[in-house]
């Protein structure tokens, strides 16, 4: 989330690591991340409940997040994860309305060949995840859900 470019989160993470002493990457630090092994999508400015806020709200944390990573980047930004997964159809629609081109839920599933789909499953990850819980995430274990 753009809002917290080197600082501590204040949203909870998971209801067994609250106030988790890790910070969010720096805009150097995003700036440093090799291209050739990951790319840099949006995650809104406050990581709010999307479902929670009203039509402008949702806007201007879809908007100004893509903004600020674009001219950060100096590149397109494509993709957009909802926080907490949260979203609906109308959170979708506006989501392409400013221009992103996919975006990313928290629903297990398989990732799609021809990723011909706007929306994308992705699986969540929590400090409290056994070791063999992560694995078996990386290897897509739980795409059966």
């Amino acid at each position: 989330p753009t809002g917290y470019f080197g600082k501590t989160p204040d949203w909870e993470i998971d209801s067994e690591f609250k106030r988790v002493l890790e910070r969010v990457m720096t805009k150097e630090e995003v700036l440093s991340l090799n291209k050739k092994f990951c790319f840099i999508g949006s995650h809104t400015i406050n990581h709010p409940h999307l479902t929670n806020l009203k039509e402008d709200q949702i806007f201007t944390e879809l908007v100004e997040s893509k903004n600020v990573l674009e001219e950060l980047l100096n590149s397109k930004i494509r993709y957009l994860s909802f926080p907490y997964g949260n979203y609906n159809q109308n959170i979708v629609r506006l989501s392409l309305e400013v221009g992103y081109e996919k975006v990313f839920t928290i629903e297990p599933g398989n990732i799609p060949v021809n990723w011909n789909s706007v929306i994308l499953n992705r699986i969540s990850a929590s400090p409290k995840d056994w070791k063999i819980e992560t694995l078996l995430k990386l290897l897509g274990g739980y795409n059966w859900q």
